[in-house]
């Protein structure tokens, strides 16, 4: 799973600060994503989930489905 942060700053520039630019930081330390700094111009970074994140998948779906039940309860 790679997170396209041109996309993300994009978002970032026009909604401003989110928590992910908060915890990116945090799960590098923790070892739960890696990230890639490309020589490009705009710069160019991808951060990629580790083996050690990857196991965190299966609580990302619970979460996920979660969400989408609740978005759906709350449709009605």
């Amino acid at each position: 799973m790679l997170v396209q942060v041109e996309t993300f700053l994009k978002y970032r520039l026009l909604h401003g600060f989110t928590a992910l630019d908060a915890l990116i930081p945090g799960l590098e330390v923790l070892k739960i994503v890696s990230r890639t700094v490309h020589p490009t111009i705009p710069v160019k970074v991808e951060y990629a989930l580790t083996q050690d994140g990857q196991r965190l998948n299966k609580v990302v779906t619970v979460v996920e489905e979660f969400g989408k039940w609740l978005k759906a309860r709350d449709a009605t």
